[in-house]
């Protein structure tokens, strides 16, 4: 993966609901970079991604060759329609000849847990010396919709029907943040108590089975070193897949007065499970700003929302003390605006609009 001609799709945290692992592969209507496809309104092949070659030549179908994958449809973003799919294919000769050998179609609703899909290998015109596969989705071409997700490919011989548990518990992403309400905070808004805050961390467990282990967490600063105990271990229990677990902020405490000299937090967390089969999936680092901005989200944007039948919306923040606005960050991703009533598109790109500010709701 990939190769010169795909349409690349994007890796991500935190687009999909409950991902298996620590990041998945997006199929949507936008490229690499989040640029649009195509200026017209329609549907088309999107993103498109082919495997390296595999030389097969020497297995035949009762060497138990299997495929699997985990996939669902939409997550936080544009859920695909009827008439989007997504397809897999595989390569009968090493030439570019491919085949549809699975595919799904678009329901118009967002899932929150991914499917598996796992079968054998059996035609014989598969098993040649320069075998390929490649995912390719179908829908808009007009930026980021009509999204699937796709998480553990698994290819290979001498597995069978029930080979279809991943050991691998990975931490996925914080739910909740250790400065409360915020991802990032001005240090001028430092309340009495200081920033930590208890929260939670949602860990991957894509087995379908209980597994348990520990979650290890580790809290530093790029700027300047941190001050009292900034590591703690949390017994995770039995995870379950797609589990929270609490973690208590008491232990970052001691220096939580002092957070606002840092500029960031960078907080590291690292799970432990005996027989994980992917150590690469096991550690993941999130940052915290501390500087001049104020923001409850991540930063990474998950959807995309438009307006239908009105001409404005607003967004409410509540900050603990007064402070100057001196900006504002949105992140406007491409898109066509169709009216029904003229039936003409207009691309979005570069369109102004009017931005107010509000003392109080």
């Amino acid at each position: 993966f990939p190769q010169q001609d795909d349409h690349i799709p994007t890796i991500n945290l935190s687009r999909s609901i409950n991902p298996p692992s620590k990041g998945v592969l997006t199929f949507d209507g936008a490229t690499y970079d989040l640029k649009k496809y195509g200026n017209f309104l329609g549907n088309d092949v999107t993103d498109m991604l082919t495997s390296q070659t595999f030389d097969l030549s020497g297995l035949n179908a009762s060497d138990d060759v299997y495929f699997t994958f985990l996939y669902d449809r939409g997550g936080f973003g544009d859920a695909p329609d009827a008439g989007d799919s997504l397809f897999l294919q595989f390569d009968t000769t090493g030439q570019g000849d491919f085949i549809n050998v699975w595919s799904a179609d678009g329901t118009g609703t967002a899932e929150a847990t991914f499917q598996l899909v796992h079968f054998p290998l059996v035609e014989t015109f598969y098993f040649h010396d320069e075998f390929r596969f490649r995912f390719m989705s179908y829908g808009s071409i007009n930026g980021e919709y009509d999204a699937w997700h796709l998480d553990y490919v698994v290819f290979g011989a001498n597995r069978g029907p029930e080979d279809t548990s991943f050991v691998d518990i990975s931490p996925l992403r914080p739910r909740t943040s250790l400065l409360g309400a915020y991802r990032s905070d001005p240090p001028a808004h430092n309340r009495e108590g200081g920033y930590a805050a208890d929260f939670e961390y949602l860990l991957g467990n894509p087995t379908g089975s209980s597994s348990s282990g520990t979650l290890n967490l580790s809290l530093s600063s790029a700027a300047n070193p941190l001050s009292g105990t900034t590591t703690q271990s949390v017994a995770t229990g039995a995870v379950t897949p797609y589990s929270n677990v609490s973690v208590p902020a008491a232990t970052f405490s001691d220096q939580s007065n002092n957070w606002g000299n840092y500029g960031s937090l960078r907080l590291t967390a690292t799970t432990n499970l005996a027989g994980d089969i992917r150590s690469e999936n096991d550690t993941l680092t999130t940052y915290h700003r501390l500087d001049s901005l104020l923001g409850y989200d991540d930063g990474q944007p998950d959807g995309a929302y438009g307006l239908t039948n009105a001409r404005s919306f607003c967004q409410e923040y509540n900050i603990p003390e007064q402070d100057t606005l001196t900006g504002v960050w949105i992140a406007f991703p491409p898109g066509i605006h169709y009216n029904p009533v003229t039936s003409q598109t207009t691309c979005l790109d570069g369109q102004t609009f009017k931005l107010t500010l509000w003392d109080t709701l």
